[in-house]
């Protein structure tokens, strides 16, 4: 190995050059002077003098440093722009993180707040009715009544509350005018139905529920009932309805009786006032029949009243005077009138009181228990046919 000091003196006088004589000398003695290995030597001259210049050599050596240096500041760049891109990448998936919580959160509170009316601003609701198969027999807004209505089915419109769908159950209490709830065999605790249904994002949505009802005749009777919707057990939105009464019926307005006694004749006039209610274009026709005590009949001849078609609700004052009453009272007197009325419509039969007549006629009963118990002195017991006051 050729020692620091002579390798320094040889690449002085041999790099890209032919050493002066004197050179070739002064290195020939530094080798002997040091014991290196002449062959060793001679090599590395020859070497270094078919080589570049210590100049040429500098230069390259400079400009692979330099090279180096751009390859390092390169590697650099690129590390740091590879640190950097996973950074944006790992702060955009932290922002969008950030983010979708925020929204859950957002969501998750604009819910329970919105829960509060069901998720939307309900602004009106509406009733029509409606066969077993959801067609209309009168439409929304129309006038319900207790001889037509079959199913009952409730509309509303709405505003949504919410930016997306939602799925829920909604549960309904129809009040009828006696504060109980209408329910059927199948209805929910509480409620008279519950039903599933999508509320939809945007607004002016119409939304129908099922209807309630049945197919056959009218289950609901007259009166102002009560339309609740609720959900989560609180009551989102309620409204009323009024089922119009359109059952034939008769109302017996006053009974009263009096003695009469003129140069000719003397006895009791009785007096009915009835008014006959919804038999607007029926024809109908009214019987009395007015039994004593022993319940034969008085004067049979004049039980009957026949009308016309009505042209609207009518009041009729019916007199019956029987001249044989009053002689043969003693002390009081007890009469039974039973007031009938019997209805057709358009050889249809319509239903009053469960009590068809053939298949045209239908009849409503009044019995009247009129106690006569002196001069003008009377008491008057009214019910229908079931025994019950009206």
């Amino acid at each position: 190995m050729i020692p620091k000091e002579l390798q320094n003196l040889i690449e002085n006088y041999c790099m890209g050059m032919t050493p002066t004589d004197a050179q070739f000398d002064e290195i020939t003695d530094k080798a002997f002077a040091l014991g290196a290995d002449l062959e060793e030597v001679t090599n590395l001259m020859e070497k270094l003098q078919n080589g570049p210049t210590r100049e040429q050599f500098e230069a390259q050596k400079r400009a692979e440093e330099q090279k180096a240096r751009e390859e390092a500041e390169r590697k650099a760049k690129e590390e740091a722009e590879r640190k950097a891109k996973e950074e944006a990448e790992r702060q955009k998936k932290a922002e969008a993180a950030r983010k979708r919580k925020e929204a859950q959160e957002a969501k998750k509170k604009l819910e329970a707040e919105t829960a509060k009316t069901a998720y939307m601003n309900i602004k009106k609701m509406e009733f029509a009715n409606v066969d077993n198969q959801s067609n209309l027999l009168s439409d929304f807004g129309i006038e319900l009544n207790d001889t037509d209505l079959r199913y009952l089915k409730a509309r509303i419109t709405y505003d949504s509350l919410l930016d997306w769908d939602k799925d829920i159950t909604i549960y309904k209490k129809i009040i009828c005018p006696d504060g109980t709830i209408d329910r059927g065999s199948s209805s929910p605790e509480g409620y008279t139905s519950s039903e599933s249904v999508t509320i939809k994002k945007g607004n002016n949505h119409k939304l129908e529920f099922l209807g309630w009802g049945n197919k056959n005749e009218c289950l609901f009777k007259a009166g102002v009932y009560q339309y609740e919707l609720w959900y989560e057990d609180r009551l989102i939105y309620k409204s009323s309805f009024e089922i119009m009464s359109r059952t034939p019926c008769v109302e017996v307005q006053k009974v009263w009786a009096e003695y009469i006694e003129t140069k000719k004749d003397s006895g009791i006039n009785i007096h009915i006032k009835v008014n006959l209610q919804n038999l607007k274009q029926k024809q109908c026709k009214l019987e009395l029949t007015c039994r004593d005590e022993d319940h034969s009949i008085l004067d049979p001849e004049k039980d009957e009243k026949e009308f016309l078609p009505l042209s609207d609700d009518y009041t009729y004052e019916y007199e019956y005077f029987e001249n044989s009453l009053w002689a043969s009272f003693k002390k009081e007197k007890t009469l039974s009138l039973n007031l009938v009325i019997r209805g057709k419509i358009d050889g249809n039969s319509y239903k009053i009181l469960n009590n068809p007549i053939g298949d045209t006629y239908h009849m409503i009963v009044r019995r009247i228990k009129l106690s006569i118990f002196g001069k003008n002195e009377f008491a008057v017991d009214i019910t229908d046919l079931f025994g019950k006051p009206v």
